[in-house]
């Protein structure tokens, strides 16, 4: 074999390496991509009421667990959880009740069956001899593995329920809803508290807390599906836009920063409900 064809089939041989050698990177990258964009997705959170069916985590599914999906600023992937739901005054009538079951478990799949939900009713679950003790929510809750707290008309001393679960170190969210307690207590003890003005404005103190006359589980439902994508508080924008949307949607609503009247400062926590 001569010197020139010797090069010429030294030349075929590298063009083929190198065009092998490419295909294989392209693929490779290609692979990589469609993974990191798929794992990218599945931390994109698509925060939309739904009944949770199985746990897409496991092959295996339990009829017991909730699958809570992970969001951006998600601290760990966690399962199961029971959303706990205590009614207090103005709440606490048998529909009311009724309608807050029916609507949590045909948008989520969540039922005291399986006790992914625990439904509460002060005063009567409250009761110590002829008085009703809200102090009584903390051996309630004991040993219940619980994935949020969800607050409606807290009686006076709730507060220092809350505050006794904080010093327990309590990593659940807690929803005060349409409070009768003490504020600043109020704030000081929960992730996010919702009241309505009697005013049309975004002020209100304890003596003036409105009536809302809206379906309270319009409001129920996008803090509950926030908890079941993960979220944990309105850190994230995202979820406050959502939840806000949400309210203006089915009740007409506004989500608007509380103003304490006396200092014009705005609560980190604290919103009111102006319609």
């Amino acid at each position: 074999m001569d010197g020139k064809k010797w090069k010429l089939l030294m030349y075929k041989a590298t063009f083929v390496r190198t065009s092998i050698f490419v295909t294989f990177f392209f693929f490779l990258f290609m692979f990589v991509s469609c993974s990191k964009e798929e794992s990218n997705n599945t931390f994109l959170i698509n925060i939309k009421p739904q009944k949770i069916e199985s746990n897409i985590h496991t092959q295996s599914f339990s009829n017991d667990k909730i699958l809570k999906y992970p969001g951006k600023n998600f601290q760990s992937i966690y399962t199961g959880g029971t959303i706990v739901v205590v009614c207090g005054f103005g709440y606490n009538d048998a529909d009311t009740k009724n309608n807050i079951v029916q609507v949590l478990q045909s948008t989520f799949g969540l039922t005291t069956k399986d006790k992914s939900l625990l439904l509460l009713t002060y005063p009567f679950d409250f009761m110590r001899g002829d008085s009703a003790r809200i102090s009584l929510l903390v051996d309630k809750i004991e040993g219940v593995d619980v994935a949020s707290l969800i607050l409606l008309g807290s009686p006076t001393n709730t507060h220092k329920v809350l505050a006794y679960l904080q010093d327990n170190n309590y990593t659940y969210p807690v929803f005060s809803l349409f409070s009768q307690d003490d504020i600043l207590g109020t704030e000081a003890g929960s992730t996010v508290v919702i009241d309505v003005p009697c005013a049309n404005d975004n002020m209100l103190n304890e003596e003036q807390i409105g009536v809302f006359k809206g379906n309270v589980t319009d409001v129920i439902k996008p803090l509950v599906a926030g908890v079941l994508q993960g979220w944990k508080s309105f850190d994230n924008k995202k979820y406050l836009l959502y939840v806000s949307d949400e309210i203006l949607t089915h009740t007409g609503y506004r989500l608007r920063e509380y103003i304490d009247p006396e200092t014009d400062i705005k609560s980190d926590n604290h919103y009111v409900l102006v319609g």
